[in-house]
């Protein structure tokens, strides 16, 4: 009687243990090479053919993997008076840049390297995100979802609004870049401090907002005003969206009025007036 009790108990417990297994194997599975950005497998979806999301935003000791190796240019880089410098592959100046700290305003040009550079060592197709797709990811697929955590403010989960990490991040940040030179370094912070999705994604509000691949230009302004419900003035022929907050460097209450109001415009299609970030994804 004892043995069977024991076997319908050890039954019962292998069956309701199932799903929830194959549903973080499947949600936990991850592809990454040395050196590169980790991307974290996400569901199937009908309306994108994304397979993966990079668990962080894109940091600087990655993309001078791309640097390093011959193929991908530096960025302009810029001193702490916003002053454009002169750098040499071999300026101990770069040691600045060697860092997890989140890559910023890479020109569309570097991106695209970076893309095709990091697409040849994982064999996948690597890509930025649209601007719907970001969302889609941020929501971590519900899609009336106004928060990474869900629907209510949280700030003391996301750690968005506490007076205390921000008094945290901003002491720890002082400390870090107090004898740096390169403004990249001092507009960014280290990836990973901001509590991650339901999907395990990162900084997706918190670090720097992310660039998408939707350009903007004559052709569809007026679809984008309507979609995003902003104002977009075209200063030059192209702009381009971008998503997320940075409240590591600007502490804000924008993010309380939720994802989808997370939308800024650039000046140009390689210009930007603030600092901004890269989540690459898989297909």
């Amino acid at each position: 009687m004892r043995v069977v009790s024991f076997l319908i108990a050890l039954f019962a417990t292998m069956t309701f243990a199932v799903a929830p297994a194959e549903a973080r194997e499947r949600l936990e599975a991850t592809i990454s090479c040395d050196g590169c950005p980790t991307f974290v497998r996400v569901p199937d979806s009908d309306t994108t053919a994304i397979t993966h999301v990079a668990k962080y935003e894109l940091t600087w000791n990655q993309y001078l993997a791309a640097f390093d190796s011959g193929v991908c240019p530096l960025p302009p880089l810029f001193d702490r008076n916003f002053r454009l410098l002169r750098i040499e592959r071999d300026d101990p100046l770069l040691a600045e840049l060697r860092r997890d700290y989140a890559v910023i305003n890479l020109r569309p040009s570097d991106v695209q390297c970076y893309i095709q550079w990091l697409s040849a060592r994982l064999g996948k197709s690597v890509r930025l995100p649209a601007y719907r797709e970001w969302e889609w990811f941020a929501r971590s697929g519900v899609p009336t979802r106004r928060f990474p955590w869900g629907d209510e403010e949280d700030p003391t989960r996301e750690a968005l609004v506490s007076e205390l990490v921000l008094e945290v991040l901003s002491q720890s940040h002082v400390d870090r870049v107090k004898d740096v030179r390169l403004a990249h370094i001092m507009w960014g912070t280290q990836v990973g401090l901001f509590p991650p999705t339901e999907w395990g994604l990162y900084d997706v509000l918190g670090n720097v907002p992310e660039l998408t691949s939707d350009v903007i230009d004559q052709s569809n302004v007026e679809k984008y005003r309507d979609e995003l419900g902003i104002p977009i003035s075209l200063s030059r022929d192209r702009s381009r969206i971008i998503k997320g907050q940075n409240l590591s460097r600007f502490p804000s209450d924008a993010w309380r009025e939720g994802i989808s109001k997370t939308s800024h415009v650039s000046e140009a299609d390689n210009a930007f007036s603030f600092p901004v970030g890269v989540r690459l994804v898989l297909e």
